[in-house]
């Protein structure tokens, strides 16, 4: 059986692209598209995506997003099927911010950290630990500085699972070693 079936998974929609060979078994097709259909499927090719005239490529939707797509059939004469190409807008999740502070506590001098404790401790009286809190925090401030960070968190999209983040993975690597080729 040679029906090949690609699928991208863009944010909510699903699209989808059946190419049946000459001398398939058209029942196949015709299973799916009852299939589909059930499901409020739409089909975004208009037109003969062939060169014989056959519109035997589709691209699929559900009805109920009602994205804007802009679908195009050229033929680039790369084979006798044209070329289809589907372009959408993806919005962006917003980015939240947080603002964090920290310290570079690794490298701070513990022996010069240690006797200005106790040099506070000694010369500041302690009846409170307000008083206490203020002096560990003024030595602490001496020997490393508080610094702010922001972190900026995307909220992960419905479609991304952890086939997309191997795949990026593995892409990334590729692209990686092809550019160390030279």
């Amino acid at each position: 059986m040679a029906v090949t079936r690609t699928a991208a998974v863009l944010i909510e929609r699903k699209v989808t692209t059946f190419d049946l060979k000459k001398g398939d078994d058209l029942q196949i097709l015709c299973g799916e598209g009852i299939r589909l259909l059930g499901h409020n499927i739409e089909q975004l090719v208009q037109g003969p995506a062939h060169q014989q005239g056959h519109n035997l490529d589709l691209v699929l939707q559900r009805n109920e997003l009602q994205l804007p797509l802009d679908t195009q059939v050229e033929d680039k004469c790369i084979s006798d099927h044209y070329v289809i190409t589907v372009k959408t807008s993806i919005g962006k999740c917003s980015v939240k911010k947080t603002v964090t502070i920290k310290r570079d506590i690794k490298h701070i001098n513990l022996e010069n950290f240690k006797e200005d404790i106790s040099k506070c401790l000694s010369s500041h009286s302690l009846s409170s630990i307000d008083n206490l809190n203020e002096c560990l925090e003024g030595v602490l401030n001496e020997h490393t500085l508080m610094e702010e960070q922001t972190i900026s968190t995307r909220p992960i999209p419905r479609w991304m699972s952890l086939k997309v983040k191997e795949a990026k993975k593995e892409k990334t690597k590729a692209e990686i070693q092809w550019e160390n080729l030279d």
